[in-house]
């Protein structure tokens, strides 16, 4: 069970000696050469990595920044009574017990009636580094980088009994926990509940949509020789496998859960997770659900960012059939809504969301929190009722 709401610790600590770029990289090679590989192939393989040059906007982000103020407007303006923000500071210590690095996630705490929810986010972005020359922003260049930097931060929740019901990877998200769950043996850093949301299936699949074959090859074989490359869709089903195999899952049958765009610019079409995804992981001891939707007037290179909230299930949204889903929510009704239904299945949930490549605390804040939180009010809400109601008659 997770710590009640509102216990977390402001300040964590966890002993770890973070590894650099070439730790990753195989012994003997060059590393700047390619670290400065990894820099140029990054805006090409991940999506979003590309910042507004001068001041403006490049195409694809001013579509989707238009796209996305269609629905600002029904964006939460406050966490509302019962629930607050605060920002959790968790210091690295290198084994000299010298502090290393600090990485700063948000937790959204609160409470309806006997319900609790807590939601922590970590972001790729706005984490310090220390060394002999002082602070710096943390940019990790390659992708153990990333992963190692989670797991640390994935043991210091754990040793301050900070325990996890669910992680929400999102878009680039799921390359880093996945690659984070390689160094690391001890499955129960992966909660029972996983929701991949618009998830980043491989490099492979990421260049699909973007580039023609011939460029996509090269792209990624330059990933695989800068630490760039990725497979967390394998990742997922090899650690389920072994996880089996070994039978090593002290959380009971896993739940996983697929939020996917139809239309989305980068990860649908040759770009999806493999069509039968969902059959393997049920053959591996999974309960799963599958749901694939559109946004209506929303340009294409918008769908893959678009606000949990604003994912609505209409007459575009396809839905893979499951024995036992765990989804279930009727037409018009929010993916939002959906998931914090799964949230309220015990009296307290504590869930894990990883922002995609982009994903700033303030963004992601606007982008899941706000809608898991308003509609987690809702049936919350909704579920007392009817509870009083039955009680009453």
């Amino acid at each position: 069970m997770s710590l009640p709401v509102g216990t977390i610790p402001l300040n964590m600590e966890c002993t770890r000696q973070l590894k650099d770029a070439a730790d990753f990289l195989p012994k003997g090679c060059l590393t700047p050469p390619r670290r400065k590989i990894g820099n140029i192939l990054r805006p090409m393989l991940l999506p979003w990595t590309q910042h507004p040059v001068n001041g403006v906007l490049l195409k694809h982000q001013r579509v989707a920044h238009e796209a996305h103020q269609q629905f600002e407007q029904n964006i939460p303006r406050s966490l509302g009574v019962g629930f607050s923000v605060r920002d959790i500071d968790i210091k690295i210590r290198n084994l000299a017990g010298v502090v290393s690095h600090l990485f700063t996630m948000r937790a959204f705490q609160g409470q309806f009636e006997d319900k609790k929810l807590c939601l922590l986010v970590f972001s790729l972005r706005g984490n310090r580094q220390f060394d002999g020359n002082g602070e710096k922003e943390w940019d990790p260049k390659t992708m153990g980088e990333m992963g190692d930097g989670l797991l640390a931060v994935l043991e210091a929740l754990k040793s301050n009994k900070v325990l996890l019901d669910s992680a929400i990877p999102n878009s680039f998200g799921n390359a880093v926990l996945f690659k984070a769950l390689e160094g690391t043996q001890d499955c129960s850093f992966l909660p029972r509940l996983l929701i991949l949301n618009r998830a980043f299936p491989s490099t492979e699949k990421a260049v699909a949509n973007q580039y023609s074959s011939l460029i996509g090859n090269t792209l990624v074989k330059a990933a695989q020789f800068s630490g760039l490359y990725a497979n967390p869709e394998k990742g997922l089903v090899d650690f389920l496998q072994r996880e089996k195999s070994q039978n090593l899952s002290r959380s009971g049958r896993r739940e996983v859960v697929i939020i996917e765009a139809k239309e989305d610019h980068y990860f649908s079409k040759k770009g999806a997770l493999a069509s039968d995804l969902h059959l393997t992981l049920q053959t591996v001891g999974c309960t799963v659900s599958r749901i694939r939707l559109f946004v209506g007037g929303l340009h294409v290179m918008a769908q893959h960012s678009i606000r949990l909230g604003a994912l609505i299930k209409n007459r575009e949204t396809e839905e893979f059939v499951t024995p036992d889903p765990l989804m279930h929510y009727g037409p018009g009704e929010s993916t939002a809504a959906a998931v914090a239904r799964l949230m309220l299945r015990g009296d307290a949930h504590t869930s894990l969301i990883i922002t995609g490549n982009d994903g700033t605390l303030a963004l992601e804040e606007l982008r899941t929190a706000k809608d898991l939180i308003e509609a987690w009010k809702k049936e919350a809400a909704s579920q007392a009722e009817q509870q009083r109601s039955q009680i009453a008659s």
